[in-house]
């Protein structure tokens, strides 16, 4: 997953070292900054073991929400990704199903989760955003590597006829899915997303963002779907966005 950005920080090219990953609200974010960010965010998860164990994370569509995933990854825990569209008794299942100990949380999102943690004293670890942000930049090393093997990735299926079934995809599943996708599409560093999707599903997280990252691209991610400000991006803005992804709801609206 990491492979693109390394290439831009171990470029002696500064462009390439400049690469923007992500665009957001805050401004520019380059892959160098990513790589950083990611060890802070293995840094501030602490020395315990977490190969293979569940870490929720609860952050607006953003850069940090690519900070957290990767810093995630880098300490060996599989991701599971809460939307702050989910009401907390949501929450808490998808906490408790998959067994998760620790959770990753944006400040300005601490609130919709703060029921189930006083229905749960003391069972999750609470890691702010806010703490990781001001942690040191570590060196640049090669120490972010991953198991193809250990699961990386808790999606929950929509539960239509149920309770929602917890499915872990490892590194290895979600490295066959962008490589094919990035064939297929025909993905370049020169290409530019529009994101607009939630990040709590497939297509939001590995179908753009991943594959977005995974080819050296550009994201510019909103924090979320809104019809008017994505016209107005595509229409007023730089005539650089070359790929926008959607469900029939928002071309629907578009």
């Amino acid at each position: 997953m990491f492979n693109a950005a390394k290439r831009y920080a171990q470029s002696q090219d500064p462009a390439q070292r400049n690469k923007v990953a992500i665009v957001d609200d805050a401004g520019e974010h380059t892959y160098v900054q990513l790589l950083q960010d990611a060890r802070k965010v293995k840094s501030a998860l602490g020395d315990n073991d977490y190969k293979g164990a569940s870490i929720a994370m609860l952050v607006p569509n953003g850069y940090q929400y690519a900070a957290v995933q990767w810093g995630i990854w880098a300490a060996g825990g599989a991701v599971v990704p809460l939307s702050p569209m989910h009401p907390d008794r949501e929450l808490e299942y998808f906490i408790t199903n998959s067994e998760a100990k620790t959770l990753v949380c944006h400040p300005a999102l601490l609130s919709n989760v703060q029921p189930v943690l006083d229905r749960m004293p003391g069972q999750i670890s609470v890691v702010s955003t806010d703490v990781i942000q001001d942690l040191p930049n570590l060196p640049l090393g090669d120490d972010l590597v991953v198991d193809d093997e250990q699961g990386a990735l808790f999606i929950y299926t929509s539960g239509t006829t149920g309770k929602p079934k917890g499915v872990v995809l490892t590194h290895a599943n979600i490295a066959a899915q962008i490589t094919d996708l990035e064939e297929a599409w025909g993905w370049t560093p020169e290409d530019r997303l529009l994101h607009v999707l939630p990040l709590h599903h497939l297509h939001g997280i590995i179908v753009a963002l991943c594959t977005a990252l995974w080819s050296g691209a550009t994201t510019e991610m909103l924090p979320k779907f809104d019809k008017d400000r994505v016209w107005n991006r595509i229409i007023d803005g730089p005539q650089d966005v070359s790929i926008i992804m959607g469900v029939p709801t928002m071309y629907a609206r578009l």
